[in-house]
């Protein structure tokens, strides 16, 4: 539905197809993970989303890269599970990261995993 500004939202597209994985794939970090500018710049229905991760996200290293890359892990898990073979070492890589991220901040990485599931899955409702 439109916003209340009258213009469209941008959408979520219904199953990723192998050019959106493959530029989602060349914005990954050697580290493992996504910078938020680069999630917006590609995935722009999921900006609202950045600001959904857990609180204590917004005062640690990297919280910002942290959420937007397991938003990442979690739309290629969702959307574009047929590109799975494209994709299933790059997000192993990201969760791997993700996971250290949060330890060494004291975040609950299940939580982290959690809030950016529920932010995708409301995004979908649209």
């Amino acid at each position: 539905p439109p916003a209340a500004t009258g213009r469209a939202r941008p959408a979520v597209p219904a199953a990723a197809g192998k050019e959106l994985v493959a530029q989602l794939l060349a914005q990954q970090r050697a580290s493992g993970a996504w910078q938020a500018d680069a999630v917006r710049a590609l995935l722009p229905a999921l900006a609202a989303a950045l600001g959904a991760g857990p609180s204590e996200l917004s005062a640690a290293p990297d919280g910002d890269a942290v959420f937007a890359t397991m938003l990442v892990a979690a739309f290629l898990e969702l959307r574009a599970a047929g590109e799975r073979d494209m994709w299933v070492l790059s997000q192993r890589k990201a969760l791997r990261w993700g996971r250290r991220a949060c330890n060494g901040a004291g975040v609950d990485f299940a939580l982290v995993q959690q809030r950016a599931q529920e932010a995708l899955a409301r995004i979908d409702a649209w």
